[in-house]
């Protein structure tokens, strides 16, 4: 919001993992994800220009640039997987399955890696 609703009912500014306010698919309607699309988003965090988000469904986190100025932004960055199309649960180094949470401190971002029953730990560049 530019500013804080004071009218019930009050539209979003921007939507994020969606392709607008009045779709809700899993993906955006697509079998594959995307850096535009969520799927169970889990969690967030803010932090220094980014939104961390835990997209639980397809075992990532996305990060996104802020100012977000739009609808349907894509993200920047992803971790747990190798790509945005890829959703393989993992266990392995670098892989997520099921990621619940995120944190964003100065310069590490925190996971709560569900279904892995551990936390993990990235620093920022």
């Amino acid at each position: 919001f530019n500013s804080i609703p004071t009218a019930p009912n009050a539209k979003p500014n921007h939507v994020i993992g969606q392709m607008s306010n009045l779709t809700n698919a899993f993906n955006c309607f697509s079998a594959m994800p995307s850096q535009h699309c969520l799927a169970y988003p889990a969690g967030l965090s803010i932090r220094a220009g980014r939104l961390a988000v835990a997209d639980y469904a397809n075992h990532r986190v996305l990060i996104f640039a802020l100012p977000i100025a739009f609808s349907y932004p894509a993200a920047t960055h992803v971790l747990g997987q190798p790509n945005f199309s890829s959703a393989t649960p993992s266990t392995s180094q670098t892989g997520l399955y099921h990621p619940a949470a995120v944190f964003l401190d100065k310069s590490h971002i925190w996971i709560s890696d569900s279904d892995n029953n551990r936390l993990v730990v990235w620093q920022l560049p």
